[in-house]
């Protein structure tokens, strides 16, 4: 079996390329864990070396286009058309999958352990995943643009945290289970945002982790909540994702750092959980509008505050 934090090489290994361009691996407070993983060539691959067997899928989405390929189930050949870009297929990692890639190919790999779904389910409150039943090539926007979403924290490890990757691997899950699976409702099921007091707790428990070390998992237990329907409420009461949220709070820490002109810039993004000072600039400037050094020219001008 797998170990989850070597999963990226592993697979790299099986494809015939000498290393991953980029994993991850998300832990969840459940228990679960899983990684994603971008594998990339710019020629054939080849057939892959044999993947050992194990309770787990391995989710694929394709980058760009994958036009020349081949794949077996368990020794047998499979019906199989050129993968168009954006569009996903799953392999049951216990029915010994292999491929023949012939072609150039850009893909992001979702190491899936059923023990991990199962532990994620029983906290969502929806059904387990017992089989992903959907079309091989079969085209999932939903699943596209989370993978879009996962590729700056997959290049840029430094500059992402728990609370960002957890909220996606949540909401990939509740997508699974909502359109590949049956869903059920959960007692702790919530109308409408957060109760005041809730609100209150998730922004002062955010607020007061602004490196984003903690988890979505973390904040939605203080709320007495499930991981997806905390992020649901959450975004009703506020108009914010957590991770959004969280990016603007860093904001307005940093601007009234920035008007005491007391700290550098370095300074000023570590203590306000940024990466480094091209990280500070860059989610400043996307939520601002304008660079921290503009914005402290124009620092008469009225402010936005985050509430």
């Amino acid at each position: 079996m797998h170990r989850v934090g070597t999963f990226g090489d592993s697979m790299a290994e099986r494809f015939r390329l000498k290393r991953a361009r980029a994993c991850s691996v998300v832990r969840l407070n459940c228990g679960a864990s899983f990684a994603v993983t971008r594998l990339t060539s710019d020629a054939s691959l080849g057939k892959t070396l044999p993947i050992p067997t194990e309770p787990a899928f391995v989710m694929v989405l394709m980058l760009q286009p994958m036009l020349r390929h081949e794949l077996w189930i368990d020794g047998k050949p499979q019906a199989v058309r050129p993968w168009q870009q954006g569009s996903i297929t799953v392999v049951d990692l216990e029915q010994s999958p292999s491929a023949f890639i012939d072609c150039p190919s850009d893909v992001l790999h979702f190491y899936l352990p059923k023990t991990g779904l199962s532990a994620l389910a029983d906290q969502d409150g929806t059904a387990r995943l017992a089989e992903l039943d959907l079309l091989r090539g079969s085209a999932d926007p939903v699943i596209h643009a989370l993978g879009r979403l996962l590729l700056p924290a997959l290049e840029r490890p430094e500059q992402s945290n728990q609370l960002f990757l957890s909220g996606l691997m949540t909401a990939l899950h509740g997508h699974l289970a909502s359109t590949y699976g049956e869903s059920r409702s959960s007692g702790l099921h919530v109308r409408g945002g957060l109760s005041a007091n809730q609100l209150a707790r998730a922004k002062e428990i955010i607020a007061t982790n602004l490196s984003g070390d903690l988890s979505l998992v973390e904040v939605a237990a203080a709320c007495e909540l499930s991981p997806a329907h905390f992020a649901r409420a959450f975004k009703r009461s506020t108009g914010f994702a957590p991770h959004r949220w969280l990016l603007m709070r860093r904001v307005e820490v940093a601007k009234r750092m920035l008007l005491a002109d007391e700290l550098r810039g370095a300074e000023v993004a570590c203590l306000c959980g940024f990466a480094d000072q091209s990280h500070l600039i860059r989610v400043f400037s996307s939520i601002v509008g304008v660079t921290p050094r503009e914005w402290q020219r124009q620092k008469g001008r009225r402010e936005t505050v985050v509430n």
